[in-house]
């Protein structure tokens, strides 16, 4: 005897205007501070400082999460970005560039919220680190709030999660 009862179905996902589209939640993963051991010709002193700032683990705690999100509810959730920000990559970018693609985030039409993951290091003020070889700098959450705040579709994009692996990641709990 054949059972009907269960019958699995994918959504369907449209990214056009002309059909409703099927909501999903995307996302943007970033680390900072990854690790680079290749110290070239520091001296015993400066590659331990480097030691010090740089995280081993946050590279491969980015890669597991996008794994994770690429792995649950049938493609509900879209991956937008991943950026890896340190010392010595040319693919870090500078504060300016970064909220210009947060920005562009936030105004995706056709998604119903939003994932922000980051790892790296964190500070009591609420701000987290950007590593770069141009020159550091800090996100505060009031910065990340602003530009939410300003979306063009707050409608359509409703939620906003911040997901945080780092030192002091309560201080933005104390913000809200």
């Amino acid at each position: 005897m054949k059972n009907n009862f269960f019958v699995e179905r994918k959504p369907k996902i449209y990214l056009n205007e002309e059909k409703e589209p099927y909501k999903q939640l995307a996302y943007i993963c970033i680390c900072s501070s990854a690790a680079d051991y290749g110290f070239g010709n520091l001296t015993l002193e400066e590659s331990l400082i480097n030691v010090k700032s740089s995280l081993s683990g946050v590279e491969d705690d980015l890669n597991k999460v996008i794994k994770l999100f690429m792995n649950l509810a049938h493609s509900r959730f879209k991956n937008m970005g991943k950026y890896t920000f340190s010392k010595e990559s040319v693919a870090s970018i500078p504060k300016k560039d970064f909220f210009n693609a947060l920005k562009s985030f936030f105004n995706t039409k056709y998604i119903e919220g939003c994932i922000l993951y980051y790892t790296g290091h964190g500070f009591d003020n609420a701000t987290i680190l950007f590593e770069s070889p141009h020159g550091n700098y800090y996100v505060s959450y009031d910065e990340i709030l602003d530009v939410w705040n300003n979306r063009k579709y707050p409608n359509h994009v409703k939620s906003l999660t911040i997901i945080l692996d780092c030192c002091y990641s309560g201080s933005w709990v104390n913000k809200l």
